[in-house]
C-alpha cells in the first residue's frame, strides 16, 4: 500500500463517484508518510455539525471513515469516557470508533451495534483494518491498482482508477444467472472482490488477512415458552425501532402494507409520538397492486402517506436504475424501490424498512415447501435421481421440471438451493456460446455454505426450516436484498435502516425452535401474535403476497429495444446468439416463462454497455 500526493488527487476522483451517498460534505487524508490516503462523502444523519470525516484521535495518529450508524455510540461513549478518553465531539457516533479502536484494536468491530462499512487508519503501526458489519447491510469493495490497495463503498470508486484490471469473472456470471446476485467475496470483475458480510480484512507489513468475526447461531437452542417468547421478541423489537429512530434529521418508513414493515412503522410512531412521513410503490395493474392496502394500514395508524403508482418502465429511467445499481443485480424489485425511495428522499433523510422479517422469523412459503419435501433426503441420492431426473428436460423454458432435477441431486446443505435457483444448470449452459463454455465450469449448487457444513456437524437432526433461515442471512440477504436496498436508497440520497437486522434480535431469533417460527402453510408465527398487539386484525392475517414487478410487460413495451442492446454486448462476452435470440422470440409469442431469464440478461448486458471498457480478458 503507498500514497503520495498524486494518490490523493486519485483517491478524491474516486470519491466523487459516490456523491450521493453523502452530498452534504467530503474530506480527504494524507498519511504524511504518504502510505496511505482516505476521502470520504457524508450524509450527515447524527451530530451535524461536528461529525466530519475522516476523522482522528487527539495525536492524530488514527484515523477512520465510515458509512453507516452506530446505534450503540452513546453506550460505548460512556464506556470510553470512564477509562480516560476524551472526545471532541458532542455525540458523533464515528468518534467512537476512533477511541474504540485506541481501547480495543481491531476488537473495535466486535463491540459496535449497527451498520457499517469503516476503515481504520493506524500511522503508528502502518495498519490498515477494513470492516463490514454483520449483516451486510453496508457492502465494501477492495482491488489491487498496481500495486496499490484501493477500497470504496460502491464498485465504480475502484473501476474509476484506470489501474484496476477490467476482466470479467466467468465464475460471477454464473452465480448472478444462479442467484440474480453475485456471492461475496466475488464481483463482476476477476480483479476486485466485495468483502463478506461480518468479515474484517487487516493489511499489516505487506500482508493481507481476511477473516470473520461473527456468524449466525446454528442451533435452535431457545427453550422459553411460546408466551415468554413472543413478549421477549417484543421487547427486543420495540428497542431494535427506537435506536433506529434516533436521528437529529426527518426520519420516516418504506410501508408496503405487508406485516413487516406495517408493523415496523406502528412500533417507530409508538416510540417517536408524533405522525410518521411513510412511503409506499404500487402497479398500475390491479391485480398485482397493493398500494390501496399500505394507505388502509397508513390510515389506521395516522401517518403522513405518500404513495406512487408504476406504469410502464422507459428507457431513461431503467438506463438510470442500471446505473445506480452500480453491478448487476437481477433483483426486479430494484425499480419500484428505486423510486420510493426517489419519493422519500423528498421529505426524510433515514427510513426504516421491514427487510429481514422473512428470513429471521420463517415467513416465505419456500420454507414451508423445502419442510414438507424434506422426507426426500432420507431415500438414497440415486432413488431419488432416476424418479425425478428423467422429468426434467434441459431447455431454459422448463424451470419447474429443473427445479425437480435439481431437488433429485440434492442433499441437506444444497437442499434450500434446490429451491430457490432462478436459472438452473442446464438453462444456465444453453445461454453460454461454445468459447464462454469452455472458460465456465457450471455445477449445481455452487456456493455451498460453510455454515450449513458446520450446521450439520453440528446438530443431531436436519432442520430444514432453520437451515434455510440461515442460508439467506447468510448469503441472500447480505449480497442480494439488503445490497439492492442499500444502492437504491443512497441513489437519493438517504439511509435505509432495517430494525429486524439488529444482530443482537437476530441471535436471538435463529435460536427460536422452527415450532414457534411456522405450522405447515402459515410463517412468521411470534410476528403475528406481536403485530395484534399494534395492528388491525385484517392486516395482521392478510395472505401473504410476494412483491410482484410485471416485467413481462414492461420487456414487451419500453424495455424492448434495451433487451436487444443488451444481448448484443453479451454476444461479444461469448453468450449464445441463437440461445438469446429464441428466449426473445419466445417471449415475443406471448411465453411469461421467458420473461424472468430475459430480465436477468437485459440487467447485465445493460450495465456492460455503461461500462465499455470491461470484457473478457
Amino acid at each position: 500500500m503507498s500514497g503520495s500526493s498524486a494518490e490523493l488527487e486519485r483517491t478524491e476522483r474516486r470519491n466523487a463517484t459516490i456523491f450521493h451517498r453523502g452530498p452534504d460534505e467530503s474530506g480527504a487524508y494524507l498519511d504524511p508518510k504518504r502510505r496511505c490516503a482516505l476521502a470520504m462523502r457524508r450524509l450527515s444523519i447524527i451530530s451535524l455539525g461536528d461529525g466530519q470525516q475522516p476523522m482522528t484521535n487527539e495525536d492524530g495518529t488514527v484515523w477512520v471513515v465510515f458509512n453507516g450508524e452506530i446505534y450503540n455510540h452513546a453506550e460505548l461513549r460512556a464506556e470510553l469516557e470512564a477509562s480516560g478518553h476524551r472526545f471532541a465531539t458532542d455525540h458523533s457516533d464515528t468518534e467512537v470508533i476512533v477511541h474504540g479502536y485506541e481501547q480495543w484494536g481491531t476488537a473495535v468491530v466486535e463491540r459496535l451495534r449497527g451498520m457499517f462499512g469503516l476503515a481504520v487508519w493506524d500511522e503508528k503501526t502502518a495498519r490498515m483494518m477494513i470492516a463490514r458489519d454483520r449483516l451486510g447491510k453496508k457492502p465494501i469493495y477492495y482491488g489491487k491498482a498496481g500495486d496499490r490497495m484501493v477500497f470504496g463503498s460502491e464498485l465504480r470508486t475502484i473501476l474509476e482508477d484506470p489501474a484496476v484490471s477490467t476482466d470479467l469473472d466467468v465464475e460471477a456470471i454464473d452465480q448472478y444467472l444462479t442467484y440474480q446476485f453475485i456471492l461475496a467475496p466475488h464481483t463482476i470483475l476477476a480483479g476486485v472482490k466485495r468483502l463478506p458480510a461480518a468479515h474484517r480484512m487487516i493489511l499489516e507489513k505487506g500482508s493481507v488477512r481476511i477473516e470473520p468475526y461473527w456468524r449466525p447461531p446454528l442451533t435452535s437452542d431457545l427453550t422459553a415458552n411460546a408466551d415468554d417468547a413472543i413478549d421477549e421478541l417484543e421487547e427486543l423489537l420495540m428497542e431494535s425501532v427506537a435506536l433506529r429512530v434516533e436521528a437529529d434529521v426527518p426520519v420516516g418508513t418504506l410501508l408496503s402494507g405487508g406485516l413487516d414493515s406495517s408493523l415496523v412503522t406502528a412500533m417507530a410512531q409508538n416510540v417517536t409520538n408524533r405522525s410518521l412521513h411513510t412511503f409506499s410503490v404500487g402497479f398500475a395493474e390491479a391485480a398485482i397492486d397493493e398500494s390501496d392496502v399500505a394507505l388502509q394500514v397508513s390510515r389506521e395508524l395516522g401517518t403522513q402517506h405518500s404513495p406512487i403508482v408504476v406504469d410502464q418502465i422507459d428507457r431513461p429511467l431503467f438506463e438510470r436504475i442500471v446505473g445506480a445499481l452500480d453491478e448487476p443485480l437481477g433483483d426486479p424489485a430494484a425499480l419500484p424501490t428505486y423510486l420510493v425511495s426517489e419519493l422519500a428522499s423528498r421529505q426524510v433523510k433515514v427510513v426504516l424498512t421491514g427487510e429481514g422479517g422473512d428470513e429471521m422469523f420463517a415467513g416465505y412459503d419456500v420454507y414451508g415447501r423445502e419442510n414438507a419435501l424434506s422426507w426426500m433426503l432420507k431415500l438414497p441420492r440415486a432413488l431419488r435421481a432416476g424418479a425425478l431426473g428423467c422429468m426434467a428436460p434441459a431447455e431454459l423454458a422448463f424451470p419447474r421440471l429443473q427445479r425437480m432435477r435439481a431437488i433429485a441431486s440434492a442433499d441437506s446443505h444444497s437442499w434450500h438451493d434446490a429451491f430457490v435457483t432462478r436459472i438452473y444448470g442446464p438453462g444456465r449452459w444453453s445461454l453460454y456460446g461454445a468459447g464462454l463454455r469452455e472458460r465456465m465450469v457450471v455445477t449445481p449448487m455452487k456456493g455451498v455454505s460453510q455454515l450449513l457444513a458446520t450446521m450439520a456437524q453440528e446438530s443431531q437432526r436436519f432442520d430444514s426450516v432453520a437451515a434455510a433461515c440461515v442460508r439467506d442471512v447468510e448469503i441472500r440477504l447480505p449480497e442480494g436484498l439488503l445490497m439492492k436496498v442499500d444502492k437504491m436508497t443512497m441513489a437519493h440520497s438517504i439511509e435505509a435502516r432495517t430494525p429486524f437486522l439488529d444482530h443482537r434480535l437476530a441471535e436471538w431469533a435463529l435460536r427460536v425452535p422452527t415450532s414457534l417460527r411456522r405450522t405447515p402453510g402459515s410463517g412468521k408465527l411470534m410476528l403475528k401474535k406481536i403485530a395484534e398487539r399494534h395492528l388491525p386484525h385484517s392486516v395482521v392475517h392478510r395472505k401473504k403476497q410476494g412483491f410482484e414487478v410485471p416485467i413481462a410487460k414492461w420487456l414487451r413495451g419500453g424495455l424492448g429495444d434495451p433487451l436487444v442492446e443488451a444481448c448484443e454486448r453479451l454476444e461479444g462476452c461469448g453468450f449464445s446468439t441463437d440461445a438469446m435470440a429464441r428466449l426473445r422470440s419466445s417471449l415475443a409469442a406471448g411465453d411469461d416463462r421467458a420473461a424472468y431469464p430475459a430480465w436477468l440478461l437485459m440487467i447485465l448486458g445493460s450495465w456492460l454497455n455503461q461500462h465499455p471498457r470491461i470484457g473478457l480478458g
